[in-house]
């Protein structure tokens, strides 16, 4: 257990004025419990919508900020366990308790100060108190001390070896470097680097991806001129990675059948061979509309956008040399970056969930040439969600058939990440987003 709180446990900052306002009886408590309260709520906002609140409070000075969102995600990302030491010193568990004890730890800050039991000032003294520290883990205190759901450490224990399980689940809970994909289209990435420097950014090569470049700290990267011009995306090196599978070739169309707002539509417009195009296409027009706008601000070319809600694809069947889905799913591989979305996942949505990616890679499949490829990726790293929804496709499509990642990382690339030839990353393994993508071939037409 020992080794599980080292991961879990923030690092401790020096205590300040500003943290130990932040946690007293004020507008600044006030606001911060207020955000935390919202977060909280099953009906809340979504990630991305606290993050609009945050933004929105104009009462927040510039160095108040970040004290307010440091401690709000950290009581998202600890909640179980801010409430497991809540319970252990008999303390009521409510809104302004989790958001005092996230403040006491990150801050090293008197419990005393807030009106709190002493005995928060020693987490791992408090939980000694609850668990034998040599004992085993089983998935319910695994769950508490990574801040997981508990249905979600059970299916991971059903798949994944025992003695990954908890780094795992601790992984899924952490801050996660911000990675950039460098737009190879408008600059290098060398150039970037001394670019970004110059403004201040300290960056450094990524670990996987070939135009990855990883940031040091939260700077405001929105607001440079860097991204303003063009010259990079922000997304995470597996995610690139799975961009890179579908291995564009000349004269070939790709069909992104499940774009969103574009990231891998942009990370392969950047690598599109001669006389390559794409088709972006999704339900939502919002995503598409914001995609668009990425595309343009990366002057990317040879990029169509379908809304598919408005009709048909205007493409024939069986005409994309290359098809990508990206598939709707839990999220569960990215839950470093959706702190609010992993108390909101319910088990009972997940058999809809695989029913509904079954069915879009079996519309996608139509639209794969012959002898072309599908490559189906979640950011999710539930067997239920990938190995079990490419097999019943397999199952119900003989003639088609998978390939090893190897075919298009080469062996060096994808040694790490090969599992059962699929590509499989996780953040405990490659400090990346937890991503599984399979490669299958549809079947070529025989000659009369």
């Amino acid at each position: 257990m020992k080794k599980l709180l080292e991961q879990v446990l923030p690092p401790v900052n020096e205590p300040s004025r500003r943290a130990r306002a932040a946690g007293t009886p004020g507008v600044f408590r006030d606001m911060g419990c207020f955000i935390l309260g919202r977060a909280l709520d099953p009906k809340g906002p979504t990630d991305k919508g606290i993050g609009r609140l945050v933004r929105a409070e104009r009462r927040l000075g510039s160095k108040d900020r970040p004290m307010i969102v440091g401690t709000l995600f950290g009581v998202l990302r600890r909640r179980s366990l801010l409430e497991k030491l809540l319970e252990i010193v008999d303390h009521p568990v409510d809104t302004i308790s989790l958001w005092q004890a996230e403040l006491i730890l990150s801050h090293s800050i008197d419990p005393a100060d807030f009106g709190l039991p002493a005995a928060l000032s020693d987490p791992m003294a408090c939980l000694a108190k609850w668990r034998d520290f040599d004992a085993p883990l089983d998935n319910e205190a695994i769950a508490t001390l990574a801040s997981l759901p508990k249905w979600i450490v059970e299916a991971l224990s059903e798949q994944e070896p025992v003695e990954d399980l908890a780094t795992l689940c601790a992984s899924l809970s952490s801050i996660p470097q911000t990675t950039l994909r460098v737009n190879c289209g408008k600059t290098t990435v060398e150039a970037l680097s001394e670019r970004l420097r110059g403004e201040g950014v300290g960056v450094e090569s990524g670990l996987h991806a070939l135009e990855a470049l990883r940031v040091e700290g939260r700077p405001n990267l929105i607001g440079s001129s860097a991204y303003k011009e063009g010259l990079f995306e922000i997304q995470d090196e597996a995610s690139q990675m799975i961009a890179d599978l579908v291995e564009p070739i000349r004269g070939g169309l790709v069909l992104d059948y499940c774009a969103g707002s574009g990231g891998k539509t942009l990370a392969m417009a950047a690598r599109m061979p001669r006389g390559g195009k794409i088709l972006a296409t999704d339900p939502r027009r919002k995503a598409l509309a914001q995609a668009e706008k990425r595309i343009a601000r990366a002057g990317a070319k040879r990029v169509r956008f379908h809304w598919s809600e408005s009709g048909p694809l205007p493409i024939a069947p069986q005409s994309a040399a290359r098809v990508l889905v990206d598939a709707p799913c839990t999220g569960i591989g990215s839950l470093r970056h959706q702190p609010v979305r992993k108390w909101r996942l319910l088990p009972g949505e997940l058999p809809d969930q695989t029913a509904r990616q079954a069915s879009i890679l079996d519309s996608a499949s139509k639209w794969v040439s012959p002898g072309g490829r599908l490559i189906y990726a979640t950011c999710s790293l539930l067997r239920a969600e990938n190995e079990d929804v490419v097999e019943g496709f397999l199952e119900k499509h003989p003639d088609w058939r998978t390939i090893s990642i190897r075919e298009v990382l080469g062996r060096t690339r994808s040694r790490s990440f090969e599992r059962g030839g699929l590509f499989r990353s996780s953040p405990h393994l490659h400090a990346t987003d937890g991503f599984t993508a399979a490669i299958l071939v549809a079947p070529r037409n025989e000659s009369p």
